[in-house]
């Protein structure tokens, strides 16, 4: 029998380095002045297939703006990807970042055990449940998976070189009354770091350290509080009558981040839950661009991984060749090799074009299940040059013509709002829950998802940010019983660090920043039916 659970897990900062070492946990290094939030303008492997496309010019996807804007970008560096210039495109590099986004279950793909799963190197809690399950024609059964992953954030970021610049870096500002009668004030990277080591305040030796100055205000880093604390001295205690206030500092440097993850756009349950459906994930890295007067060569190297609708992960490589002609009575050429990691029982193919199926169906990639007899029909709205796509599932069929159908708010949505399977049950997916029928015309069931908010002395437990309030998400099945989950925000501070040197000069205009605060949750409890 399942038992209250109480899950108390470190987010440990090496999950944001495990795959680069050019990201770190940010080290602050600012002298001189530091600028307010409203100061900012804004905030192995067998080759499955060779597929070849001549496109006529005139049915060729038009360039978006801001991929015109990178093709300018790109004849001004001479043709060289900025992040092939950083990074060459080794497929254990490409496997790295792919574990770090999804764990043990990209090292692991076949262990999809249901409940909860801790990898025991960097405390990472996955769980995964089924929410829904109905057998379907032929064995083509739909399952409606829910997942959970503590070090799921809502970015991180790989280093990328640029230019020189001024970049913004994000702190959290909390004021202290000191012993001798002053108020000071001092900043953090995260508001986690606060809660895990100033909360309860300190003694200091002394205060003669550097501070960061802003008109009138003078602001301290915790990196020099830290290097100050004892046992006794001066007491610090935190002033939780005075807002917590957000700064920027300006620092100079010749790398940006870039964001190398894809949110699952609009299938998120809330506090650290989401759906999860079939889907293909791929990144790009662009080994060569060739400009002329008449055309544009791109040869990229693709890495991604497709979750089946069982939950299972692939993995693939692919390279990309595209010739895009700036004459329009000269057909585009592009074609395609993708290599399945287990080539044995997975085809993919990649169109330029979008096709479409007797029923309208719209798609661009498929991926051919050969075990199972299953046809993944999947389309992205991104073009096969950008760096970073999600390509959702539109339509399964196995080789007997039964079908399941996703439907979605509109073509370029990842919001999946329904699902008809293959007796033709029509299932309603919100954040709310999930509402179907037994069969075509049966009684309507109702999965829910609802949430409360809790003060934080409600779990009272050995967490690092027991102060924040307590966010409970209830799942009640279509029987009546009801599964907790009680989680607390969390955040983790990545930047770029080691070469680079910085200093706090100026403020700078929004646009790339340096240091990122990510946002995922730390689940604490579970409380299932039984108690």
């Amino acid at each position: 029998m399942k038992k209250n659970k109480i899950i108390s897990l470190l987010l440990v900062f090496s999950f944001f380095s495990a795959f680069l070492s050019g990201i770190a946990v940010f080290a602050d290094n600012e002298t001189d002045e530091i600028f307010d939030e409203s100061e900012l303008e804004t905030d192995d492997e067998i080759v499955v297939t060779e597929h070849i496309e001549s496109i006529p010019a005139e049915l060729t996807r038009p360039v978006e703006e801001d991929e015109d804007e990178k093709i300018v970008n790109m004849r001004e560096t001479g043709g060289v990807s900025t992040f092939s210039s950083l990074i060459t495109s080794n497929k254990t590099l490409w496997e790295e970042m792919m574990g770090v986004e999804y764990g043990e279950r990209f090292f692991k793909p076949y262990d999809i055990t249901e409940g909860e799963r801790i990898s025991d190197n960097t405390n990472r809690l996955q769980i995964r449940e089924t929410d829904l399950y109905l057998p379907g024609k032929n064995g083509l059964d739909l399952k409606i998976n829910r997942i959970y992953d503590n070090q799921d954030y809502d970015s991180y970021y790989v280093p990328v070189h640029t230019d020189p610049y001024k970049i913004p870096s994000p702190k959290r500002v909390y004021t202290f009354n000191t012993s001798n009668g002053n108020s000071i004030m001092i900043f953090f990277r995260t508001d986690d770091e606060f809660y895990k080591y100033m909360y309860d305040g300190c003694y200091v030796t002394d205060l003669n350290v550097s501070t960061y100055k802003r008109g009138d205000y003078r602001y301290y880093s915790y990196r020099d509080i830290h290097s100050r604390k004892s046992t006794s001295g001066i007491r610090l205690t935190y002033d939780a009558s005075v807002p917590v206030k957000s700064v920027y500092i300006s620092e100079d440097g010749t790398y940006e981040l870039d964001d190398v993850k894809i949110k699952i756009d609009g299938n998120n349950i809330g506090d650290g839950w989401k759906y999860e459906f079939p889907y293909a994930n791929m990144r790009s890295d662009e080994r060569e661009r060739i400009t002329s007067s008449s055309y544009t060569k791109f040869i990229l190297d693709k890495s991604g991984i497709f979750i089946d609708v069982d939950g299972v992960m692939h993995s693939f490589s692919a390279k990309y060749k595209l010739t895009d002609y700036d004459n329009e009575s000269t057909p585009d050429e592009f074609s395609s090799t993708i290599t399945a990691d287990n080539g044995d029982k997975m085809q993919y193919k990649r169109y330029y074009l979008d096709q479409t199926l007797d029923d309208g169906t719209i798609y661009n990639f498929t991926a051919y299940d050969m075990q199972n007899g299953y046809m993944y029909y999947m389309y992205t709205p991104a073009d096969v040059t950008t760096y970073s796509q999600r390509t959702k599932v539109v339509q399964i069929k196995d080789d007997y013509s039964n079908k399941i159908n996703y439907s979605y708010d509109d073509l370029s949505s990842l919001k999946v709002t329904g699902i008809t399977d293959t007796f033709g049950r029509e299932i309603s997916i919100s954040s709310e829950g999930i509402t179907y029928t037994e069969t075509p015309a049966g009684e309507e069931r109702h999965i829910t998802y609802s949430r409360e908010t809790l003060p934080a002395e409600a779990l009272d437990n050995d967490s690092d940010i027991k102060q924040k309030q307590v966010n409970r998400l209830i799942v009640t099945n279509a029987n009546g019983e009801s599964t907790v989950y009680d989680s607390r925000e969390s955040q983790v501070s990545t930047a770029r660090g080691g070469g680079s040197s910085f200093s706090v000069e100026y403020s700078c205009s929004a646009g790339t920043i340096l240091s990122q605060i990510s946002y995922g949750h730390n689940l604490e409890r579970i409380i299932y039916p039984t108690g």
